[in-house]
């Protein structure tokens, strides 16, 4: 290494063969290590002005680890605990805190298929994610500040559950769900308790009407307006009245009676009272019964005249 040397005003320069001219253990303040030898392998330490010192490797996988005050080598500690057998994931689920896990979760949250539970839980902050194998589905539950357990499951919902604009969000059982597409153009959605999801779509015009065979009090029958499409009367005991709708009827509705019996009856119709019925310039309202025969009396409410107006007929049967 370059050496300065003074010899009575001149100035000589030359080199230091540190084999040769230095003896001992170069110190730390003189930019040595204050060692004169190293373990094989292991990591050095500062020590202030003395020796440094260090950290041999220790037992294969070991990490070096702080304690906040020196390093040592120890073995690695896992991160999260690792769930490897079968989990049942119930409300009453819980873990310890600060720690993660992940698993394959058996019949949990009501699902009878398998599930992978995954989730965390910091200090007072956690969620659990459970998604079910066979159907994809996804749940979530959280603890959140001063809990003392974890919330109830809730369905979590994604972009991908969704494949189709004006797609519905069906419900086909207990804690499961599904899509539901947009029907054709000017269809509308009814129950219908045959399908998986408890609804299907159907043209306007194929909407099922509502039948209703009506029951009589003492001699009178009254349907009700906010159920009934077709009223059927079938073999009254005397002579009978139709009464006022019950139910509220919106203008345009339409009301059908079907009635039949083995002999010739008088009928009486409701005709002063608001919602009652009345009859047309083409079609009278039926008064009587026709033996063996069933006759038709078709109405629509009018709004404005605050009746179930008579349009047709059939007085003589079939």
């Amino acid at each position: 290494m370059p050496r300065t040397e003074i010899r009575g005003g001149q100035i000589l320069d030359a080199s230091v063969a540190l084999g040769a001219d230095v003896s001992g253990t170069l110190l730390v303040a003189n930019g040595g290590t204050g060692s004169s030898t190293l373990a094989n392998g292991a990591v050095l330490l500062g020590a202030g002005t003395g020796a440094l010192g260090n950290v041999a490797p220790g037992t294969n996988g070991n990490v070096l680890t702080s304690n906040g005050t020196a390093w040592t080598s120890a073995a690695a500690t896992a991160p999260s605990t690792e769930i490897t057998s079968p989990l049942h994931a119930t409300g009453s689920t819980s873990y310890a805190d600060n720690s993660s896990y992940w698993g394959q979760a058996t019949t949990a949250n009501g699902w009878s298929t398998n599930g992978f539970l995954s989730g965390f839980r910091k200090g007072t902050v956690g969620v659990q994610r459970l998604q079910s194998d066979s159907t994809g589905q996804t749940q979530v539950r959280y603890w959140i500040n001063g809990s003392t357990a974890w919330s109830s499951w809730v369905v979590y919902l994604d972009a991908a559950d969704f494949t189709a604009k004006g797609s519905l969000l069906t419900s086909t059982a207990s804690n499961a769900f599904a899509e539901l597409t947009a029907g054709a153009n000017n269809s509308v959605l009814v129950a219908d308790n045959g399908q998986a999801s408890g609804l299907k779509w159907l043209a306007c015009w194929a909407i099922p009407k509502r039948v209703v065979t009506l029951t009589v009090a003492g001699s009178t029958y009254t349907p009700n307006a906010g159920s009934t499409d077709r009223a059927l009367i079938t073999n009254p005991a005397t002579a009978f009245t139709i009464a006022t709708p019950s139910g509220t009827a919106v203008d345009g509705q339409q009301l059908v009676f079907r009635i039949k019996h083995t002999a010739a009856l008088a009928i009486t119709w409701t005709t002063g009272a608001a919602g009652a019925y009345l009859a047309s310039g083409v079609a009278g309202l039926p008064t009587t019964t026709v033996a063996n025969k069933t006759i038709t009396a078709a109405f629509e409410y009018d709004t404005t005249q605050a009746r179930f107006v008579c349009l047709a007929t059939d007085i003589i049967g079939y």
